[in-house]
């Protein structure tokens, strides 16, 4: 079969997942608490770390809605008022432009990890695991825009502040990138910490770190088509370079 980085095999699939998970030592939290409320659970439990995944998908491209274009505008509108902008809006400092507009994400980012945190509380409580610890894997099916740096730096602003049940999280793309300065189309794992947080041992980051690792040569090596394809986890001296990533739209 002839590689084709515009049609990737899913990695957000549930079907993926629970293969992956099983071969991670990770069972489906139905398994344990049975089937009742399937909703306020979270998804995978790890049983003998005492650990909680629940995976969350972005769904939707929410630069399209007209509350994210009314944003927007009156995002442009500030700068020029300000002086920071041409008369079209065009801003003099695209930088600081870029980072004003990755916190308009803030909001349809934080109704996503606030769910996510609801349901691993509720998993925690019922499992009664009062030093269990969460994690959210967060994959993306619509949104193409954001690089991993910036969907990262938004996460993990927002648990910074907040949703004290997800310890960390890894955003992993469900379709190749284009990483600068490789001439491969990458599947990638970025993990994301809170500084200082109670879940910031290292015994969980090396569990986040070898999840991912796992978890990516997992889906690799069950898939026939993807072998011209380099793996990289944003935990080395090439992190910024990597989390620079543009997405391989997938064809529709």
């Amino acid at each position: 079969m002839t590689f084709d980085p515009f049609a990737p095999g899913d990695l957000s699939s549930e079907e993926v997942f629970d293969r992956a998970m099983s071969a991670l030592s990770g069972v489906r939290t139905a398994t344990v608490l049975g089937a009742a409320m399937p909703h306020k659970n979270a998804d995978w439990l790890f049983p003998n770390d005492e650990i909680i995944v629940e995976h969350k998908q972005i769904e939707t491209d929410f630069s399209r809605s007209d509350s994210f274009r009314e944003r927007e505008v009156e995002l442009r509108r500030n700068y020029i008022r300000s002086r920071r902008a041409n008369i079209l809006g065009v801003p003099y400092d695209s930088k600081a432009f870029d980072l004003d507009y990755i916190r308009l994400y803030q909001k349809s980012f934080a109704k996503i990890l606030g769910k996510a945190n609801v349901q691993i509380r509720e998993t925690r409580n019922k499992l009664n695991w009062p030093k269990g610890r969460g994690i959210l894997i967060l994959s993306n099916k619509s949104l193409f825009k954001l690089t991993p740096l910036a969907i990262c730096m938004l996460v993990q602003g927002i648990l910074e502040g907040a949703y004290s049940e997800i310890g960390g999280a890894a955003y992993v793309p469900n379709h190749y990138v284009d990483i600068p300065g490789s001439n491969l189309a990458n599947l990638a794992w970025f993990p994301i910490y809170k500084h200082g947080g109670k879940d910031t041992s290292h015994d969980f980051i090396r569990f986040v770190d070898s999840f991912g690792e796992r978890f990516l040569n997992h889906f690799r090596n069950s898939a026939s088509d993807i072998h011209p394809v380099e793996q990289h986890r944003a935990d080395s001296d090439e992190a910024f370079r990597i989390m620079r990533a543009k997405a391989i739209v997938p064809r529709s």
